[in-house]
């Protein structure tokens, strides 16, 4: 199937610019963008072109977004989005890794046996958290495993493509009987019957094709539905095993593809001890954990109303249908109302500009504050005598008037000191007789005249 190149610099989101096309499977495309606010790479699916219409590839697709951000654990894709695109459809924006996938590591020939089981036992820390919320991959191949690198340099491998994983109590709302889900190769027996009955033992079968692979270098044939039940053993039909690899360890994959369920094992924590005396020992330290996780209680159940998506989430809503065209006589009636409706406006317009407008202070002069009330008085004033009528009875005399208060006495002013007058002269002796006035002749002090 042709990939999209149009995808190439689109801006999906609104935030995430489209740099390149990584990969594609059978529904989906992966491709590398850039968050355009913060620079970081990330990896988003988009649904194929044909897949996008479709409602139950639509539901699946957006469940594994929902699958993805249940799980934690540093050995599953984190999912960091998801939406809807206009002309796209839905898409998920997960982690953005650099390395390949482990089918692209198996290109070049098998692996040791230390490196086979610490490859092992990092599925199965994905998956130990994986059955403990109740959720089932059924898809766990070489191409749905990424094989990545840790800051110190050591390898980690990351579980991806829940695209198919089914949820326990939940799953028949989205799988119908007898389909088959998976990739022939990697089928348990009862999941190529009927992909709803499974159980996390298919995911447990499936790590030991994985497994057989990574020793062999070739891939185990079988699991295709048509296939007979011994094509499923490991022994037999399938090629033979490396004789460098230990018996015990040979014992251990033949019990990860009984043809019978109730033969495996019967969870990956039990699958995890009998692969530890093989594992090195940065990756036998996974196995208490891994033990752990497995015998946790387990994580509330979802219902089925949570766990399907509505069409609202992963379908835009259609448009609402344009509004039709009026009639011939009604859109002459609106056209005229539209017209009186205008003439209206510019006649009240022109009313409104004919009014005088009132005077405005010049903005450079300050206006004059308001006169401000006179001040009442203090003593209220008695009303004036009316004058007297003219007339034979007098009027008697009006009320005095009520005495006014007393107004307040002024301040005393200091009083000038009084000055020394000079002492009179000295009184004449009684005997002694009056000065003679010249001219006197009578002798009464007043000059006479001759």
């Amino acid at each position: 199937m042709q990939v999209d190149v149009s995808l190439v610099g689109r801006v999906i989101g609104g935030k995430y610019r489209v740099e390149q096309i990584v990969g594609q499977g059978g529904c989906g495309v992966v491709v590398r963008a850039v968050h355009r606010g913060l620079g970081q790479p990330v990896a988003i699916k988009v649904l194929k072109a044909p897949m996008a219409p479709r409602d139950d590839v639509a539901r699946r697709f957006v469940r594994e977004a929902q699958a993805l951000a249940r799980l934690t654990s540093e050995h599953t894709v984190r999912a960091f989005d998801v939406g809807v695109e206009p002309g796209l459809g839905p898409y998920i924006v997960m982690e953005w890794l650099d390395g390949m996938t482990l089918a692209q590591a198996l290109a070049t020939g098998p692996v040791d046996v230390p490196t086979a089981v610490d490859y092992a036992l990092q599925i199965c820390a994905a998956l130990a958290e994986a059955h403990r919320v109740g959720l089932i991959h059924r898809d766990i191949k070489p191409s749905n495993l990424f094989l990545t690198r840790r800051t110190d340099g050591r390898p980690l491998l990351k579980v991806m493509d829940f695209g198919i994983a089914k949820w326990t109590g939940a799953d028949g709302a989205m799988t119908a009987p007898a389909v088959v889900l998976g990739s022939p190769g990697y089928l348990a027996p009862e999941q190529a019957r009927d992909a709803r009955g499974v159980d996390a033992r298919a995911d447990i079968w499936a790590v030991g094709a994985v497994l057989y692979e990574l020793l062999s270098g070739q891939r185990l044939r079988g699991g295709a539905p048509n296939a007979a039940a011994g094509a499923h053993r490991l022994l037999g039909t399938a090629a033979p095993l490396p004789a460098w690899v230990p018996p015990a360890l040979r014992a251990a994959l033949d019990r990860c593809l009984a043809p019978d369920r109730a033969a495996r094992y019967p969870h990956v924590a039990a699958l995890a001890a009998d692969l530890a005396p093989f594992a090195p020992p940065a990756a036998a330290a996974l196995v208490p954990a891994i033990a752990r996780i497995a015998h946790a209680p387990r994580a509330p159940s979802r219902g089925r109303a949570a766990l399907a998506p509505t069409l609202d989430l992963i379908r835009p809503r259609p448009a609402a249908p344009p509004p039709r065209a009026p009639a011939p006589r009604a859109r002459l009636a609106i056209n005229g109302a539209a017209t009186l409706a205008a003439l209206a406006a510019l006649l009240t317009t022109l009313a409104l500009r004919a009014r005088p407008s009132p005077a405005r202070p010049h903005p450079s002069r300050s206006p004059s504050p308001p006169p401000s009330p006179a001040p009442l008085p203090l003593v209220t004033p008695l009303p004036q005598p009316a004058p007297p009528l003219a007339g034979p009875t007098p009027l008697p005399p009006p009320a005095p008037p009520a005495p006014a208060p007393p107004a307040p006495a002024p301040p005393a002013r200091p009083r000038p000191r009084p000055t020394a007058r000079p002492a009179p002269p000295p009184a004449p002796p009684a005997d002694a007789s009056p000065a003679r006035v010249p001219g006197d002749i009578d002798g009464d002090g007043i000059p006479d005249v001759r």
